[in-house]
């Protein structure tokens, strides 16, 4: 039995700090221990009782009573909520501000038996899905000034853009990857994350998103972007629409075992034809934190109806024999490749190679930093079929499609084939006003 005699059901969670050693490194003995505590002042008002809290080295076990006229979400998704809405508030500390990194667990106590067995048991099956969390604590040695400086550095910049997150002070900006002989087919458009810098110009989240990939943090960001795509997909029946995730997000265990991009898996599986015109871009900026996590993240994701796409070809992390296990339904060429071609016969040969060894990984390339008509002339001389840049497209604030759609000249996402390369005569069909 789950419930009590009040109808209410007993939790008990273990939350864990894994970057507490590098916040003590970084910051000092007191803003850990100012963490530590913050976490726990943070973890009450997320639930209606509670019934004990114990602060351990870096973890705390929380014991709860919920109200429940229904039964509840799975573990895995009330330990990924949890877990990210601690985590998207920086945590005040001086003048500045510390991001918390969070693994979790969490289980149900059952009721009407031995109290302290139950207990006991509920504490095991939660250690048991914490310990499955694919970040583990930082218990490496002190890295010296230079290191301490550089994450103290990523740490405010990284909580400044979660902040301007938080508070509506980012927007969506969107860019079409076009046909190269045809460029007024757009096939999709790619999200970028933008905000108003200080003289009230219009700017990306470049650096602090790298900040949040330095410190392993990249995800509480990506998932409520990616909630916000879908939300965008759900609104505009016509839009196709790519979002990047960062290599080190690619786990359904960065919050516990199970416990990651659960709204994203619950809402592809609600509404597959939402899923199919969904991208997931990788970018290859940070490494894959588990190519077997990797793998089971993709094949899930493209089991559930959405398409997934390796960005910045040629520069990343990955080997090419992890690409290859990928199986990307997408490739996107760096743009370094093409803007350095003219430089040598040697770079443009470079960029011929990397062209045919993207055609092995992925049905449908795309040669990025097409910026000027000289750029498009080489794509296509080249044999480029998709091309991206300011030339056939630049950041846009207004949703372009709509216009096109008008035109016709947005080719119907739900007619893609992943399984080979989409030819001139077997392109898809242009999608009309109504439907695809």
């Amino acid at each position: 039995m789950t419930k009590d005699g009040n109808g209410e059901t007993t939790c008990l969670f273990i939350v864990r700090l894994n970057n507490l050693r590098q916040i003590r490194a970084a910051f000092g003995e007191e803003a850990g221990q100012q963490a530590m505590d913050g976490l726990a002042r943070r973890l009450g008002p997320h639930f209606r009782t509670v019934d004990g809290l114990r602060i351990g080295h870096d973890d705390i076990e929380i014991m709860v009573r919920e109200a429940c006229a229904a039964p509840l979400p799975p573990m895995g998704t009330m330990v990924d909520a949890l877990c990210s809405l601690l985590g998207a508030e920086p945590m005040l500390h001086g003048d500045g501000a510390l991001l918390l990194s969070l693994s979790a667990g969490g289980a149900i106590v059952e009721q009407g038996g031995d109290a302290a067995l139950a207990v006991e048991t509920a504490r095991a099956a939660a250690r048991r899905q914490l310990a499955g969390s694919s970040v583990r604590p930082d218990h490496s040695a002190e890295r010296g000034e230079g290191w301490a400086k550089l994450f103290r550095q990523d740490m405010a910049v990284g909580a400044a853009l979660l902040d301007q997150f938080g508070h509506g002070a980012t927007f969506f900006g969107w860019r079409a990857v076009r046909k190269a002989d045809d460029i007024s087919f757009a096939f999709h458009h790619e999200t970028c994350l933008c905000r108003m810098g200080e003289g009230g110009q219009r700017t990306d989240c470049a650096e602090g998103y790298q900040a949040l990939m330095r410190l392993g943090l990249t995800y509480p960001i990506e998932q409520q972007i990616v909630s916000r795509v879908l939300d965008e997909l759900e609104r505009d029946p016509f839009a196709c629409l790519s979002v990047p995730v960062s290599a080190q997000s690619l786990s359904f265990h960065l919050h516990g075992q199970d416990s990651s991009w659960t709204e994203l898996r619950r809402r592809l599986a609600r509404d597959r034809a939402l899923a199919g015109r969904l991208i997931i871009e990788i970018d290859e900026s940070s490494a894959l934190a588990s190519l077997d996590d990797a793998q089971e993240f993709v094949t899930a994701v493209r089991a559930l109806g959405a398409r997934i796409a390796l960005g910045k070809f040629g520069s990343g992390f990955a080997s090419i024999g992890q690409l290859l296990t990928l199986t990307a339904d997408i490739v996107k060429l760096d743009s370094a490749f093409l803007r350095t071609a003219f430089q040598s016969e040697r770079h443009r040969a470079r960029l011929a190679h990397l062209l045919g060894l993207a055609r092995t990984i992925g049905p449908m390339v795309i040669v990025d930093g097409v910026d000027s008509a000289l750029f498009l002339q080489l794509a296509l001389e080249e044999g480029a079929e998709w091309v991206a840049g300011s030339h056939v497209g630049g950041l846009s604030l207004t949703r372009r499609w709509e216009q096109e759609l008008q035109d016709e000249t947005v080719i119907s996402f739900s007619n893609f084939r992943a399984s080979r390369t989409p030819q001139a005569a077997e392109l898809p069909q242009r999608a009309a006003r109504g439907g695809h």
